[in-house]
């Protein structure tokens, strides 16, 4: 496993062992064929959008010319399958080609993109604020109605909710995503801290 990991697919290894005259040592011998190494040639890509072609040159720069890994060439799919739902195409699938040289010494990486549509954030709903403006809530959440439907900028928004201390909990929920709906509802539904105050019979006055 270790030598498949490194890039030398066609590895094999034998071991033997010999027992000591007096039998309370043991001598372990490996006899290793490692075979040709292969490294991954070209990654390239199919189906993806301009705007995120800096993005997958990252990928390419982490991939190219290291010893070829299947593990770590099926691992880029789900990363590139994120890169495309943060731009709106949630619905978007991700395939990986490898394509071997005659030797073997050279794995040439193809990932092809099937888009599809684009989700459209649409209606944003806002529920749970007693104190807090609704407008306030939707400036923090990022998202904005018309626009594209972004995982990234979502969470992005949560997190900045979550940020602000105000409030217990914060969720979101999104209208049905199973059948490629071009237009997303939002609800965004927090709970805020209540505002404990008690007053003591020396006439102190604490707000927590």
């Amino acid at each position: 496993a270790y030598y498949v990991q490194n890039g030398f697919l066609s590895a094999q290894v034998k071991t033997s062992h010999k027992l000591s005259r007096d039998r309370d040592s043991v001598r372990i011998a490996a006899d290793i064929s490692e075979g040709i190494r292969t490294f991954i040639g070209s990654v390239s890509y199919e189906g993806i959008p301009e705007r995120l072609g800096a993005d997958v040159v990252k990928i390419s720069a982490e991939l190219e010319a290291k010893p070829y890994n299947s593990g770590i060439v099926k691992d880029a799919v789900p990363r590139i399958k994120g890169l495309l739902a943060s731009e709106g195409y949630i619905y978007a699938q991700v395939k990986e080609k490898t394509e071997f040289s005659t030797d073997s010494s050279k794995a040439d990486i193809v990932f092809t993109a099937d888009v599809k549509n684009m989700a459209e954030t649409g209606q944003i709903y806002v529920a749970g604020n007693l104190n807090t403006k609704e407008r306030t809530v939707r400036k923090l959440l990022k998202l904005q109605e018309g626009e594209p439907f972004s995982v990234l900028e979502l969470s992005d928004g949560l997190r900045n909710l979550r940020n602000q201390k105000i409030f217990r909990s914060v969720s979101s929920y999104t209208s049905d995503t199973g059948s490629d709906t071009d237009t997303l509802d939002v609800l965004d539904s927090v709970e805020e801290y209540p505002p404990y105050y008690f007053q003591a019979s020396g006439g102190y006055e604490s707000f927590v």
